[in-house]
């Protein structure tokens, strides 16, 4: 489950433009955390193995820095206009055709895409008989909310209610959850991280993953 929303989020990167990219980055970087967390590895091992690695490959690492530093200064040059040179006095400059139409004025906005979908775990941690509160934004009014989790939906689903939700799961027995439509329980294991993520049924938007410790 993480693996594909590792892939949906990097092509959110391919296609996005300058402005979002930063954003799409962000997205991948919190599934690549919550996987890494899913292997026992905390964002400061990773980032100790991403600079272990980096050091080992040398000219490798190299090269894509000199990719990058090609990327930014053609962007540079394609947003820096040349100058039209023609020879003997400088040609005027056209006068406007009365046909034309003024540019849009800043005034109008281009419609925003909608809000995406968030979820927050308090607290995200805890022992295996603990309540947990889950809420977040972005959802659409009175769409049911499920809480998913090792790709099951807890039982106790939310309601949207003016672009929110919010809930609370608790064990039905030490270290089992309960889930939606027969499909079993879930079982803490005591030290496992475990991903978890909102949908939206209404709409079928998944939010990114957020993780929760079991001491």
């Amino acid at each position: 489950m993480l693996l594909d929303k590792l892939t949906e989020e990097a092509a959110g990167v391919r296609v996005a433009n300058d402005t979002g990219r930063p954003g799409e980055l962000a997205d991948v970087l919190e599934v690549v955390l919550a996987i890494a967390g899913c292997l026992g590895i905390t964002p400061v091992g990773l980032e100790q193995m991403r600079q272990d690695e980096a050091a080992e490959r040398g000219a490798s690492a190299r090269a894509w820095s000199g990719m990058a530093t090609r990327i930014n200064a053609g962007r540079t040059k394609s947003a820096t206009p040349t100058p039209a040179t023609t020879s003997g006095s400088p040609r005027p400059s056209p006068s406007p055709s009365p046909t034309s139409h003024p540019t849009a004025t800043s005034s109008q906005s281009a419609p925003q895409p909608p809000a995406r979908l968030t979820i927050e775990l308090r607290p995200n941690y805890g022992g295996t008989s603990a309540t947990i509160y889950v809420y977040g934004t972005g959802c659409s009014h009175e769409d049911q909310i499920d809480t998913f989790v090792l790709g099951k939906a807890l039982e106790g689903a939310t309601k949207c209610q003016n672009g929110k939700y919010q809930g609370q799961y608790a064990p039905y027995q030490n270290g089992k959850w309960a889930c939606i439509g027969g499909n079993g329980t879930i079982i803490l294991s005591p030290g496992k991280p475990y991903p978890m993520y909102a949908k939206d049924m209404g709409t079928g938007q998944e939010s990114l993953p957020k993780l929760y410790r079991v001491e």
